[in-house]
């Protein structure tokens, strides 16, 4: 089993409302572990009280093919460990361990459908990326549900992706306000908004990351679809 590794914080950015990316190499002289996008790490920092390190699991943002000497976490704050998380600088080191997780791209569909909710979109940021810089056939839609525009992460990101592949579509929804000029959609996913972003389910494999009632909700949704949600439908927990 892998050991616990320093690592070393290159960036800290703000993303949008309680968001931050954070940017790690390895500060132990070895090189960048491989990883499978939709994976996720176990992250460490020493308790300032002398007691067992604190910790928290997050999914790893960026691809792996553009991570040979750095990782990428996308990081909400809701939280003591995340808020000392947020105030790291450059230079100052963390704990990593990993990876870890099934949540990855499986081969052998032509669609991918791909649920995210908040900072639930991590991992699907890692797959687009990937699946682009691989060149892949698949189609992959992205619904990508906010509160407000403000909480959108990496909402300018996901539309410079969109842009660059015929094969890539982003459907953005806020629930919580009508924003100026938006040209999203407004409200939860139902079962009209869904049928419009897919009109077929066939050859298609979805995957969901969010709160638990948002998962919940998309998974009725699927199975009024006739979806065989226990083959065709995977989830990630990201409260």
């Amino acid at each position: 089993m892998a050991s616990i590794r320093p690592f070393r914080v290159t960036k800290n950015s703000p993303l949008a409302d309680g968001c931050f990316l954070l940017g790690l190499e390895p500060a132990d002289g070895e090189a960048m572990f491989s990883f499978i996008a939709g994976q996720w790490v176990m992250s460490y920092l020493d308790d300032p009280n002398g007691g067992k390190p604190w910790r928290g699991a997050f999914s790893i943002a960026s691809a792996p093919s553009e991570s040979q000497k750095e990782i990428e976490l996308a990081v909400k704050v809701y939280g003591d460990f995340t808020k000392r998380l947020q105030s790291l600088a450059v230079g100052d080191q963390v704990g990593i361990h990993g990876p870890f997780g099934v949540f990855t791209m499986r081969p052998g569909t032509d669609r991918l459908v791909m649920f995210g909710a908040g900072i639930g979109v991590t991992p699907f940021r890692s797959m687009i990326r990937e699946s682009l810089a691989k060149k892949e056939e698949r189609e992959l839609v992205l619904v990508y549900v906010n509160r407000t525009q403000a909480d959108t992460v990496l909402e300018q990101e996901f539309r410079d992706l969109a842009k660059q592949s015929p094969r890539v579509h982003v459907h953005f929804l806020v629930t919580r306000e009508s924003p100026q000029d938006w040209d999203g959609l407004l409200g939860r996913v139902d079962a009209e908004k869904l049928q419009m972003i897919v009109p077929s389910c066939d050859a298609t494999e979805f995957l969901m990351c969010g709160p638990e009632e948002f998962m919940n909700a998309i998974k009725e949704l699927l199975v009024a679809r006739g979806v065989d949600v226990k083959t065709k439908l995977r989830r990630e927990l990201f409260s």
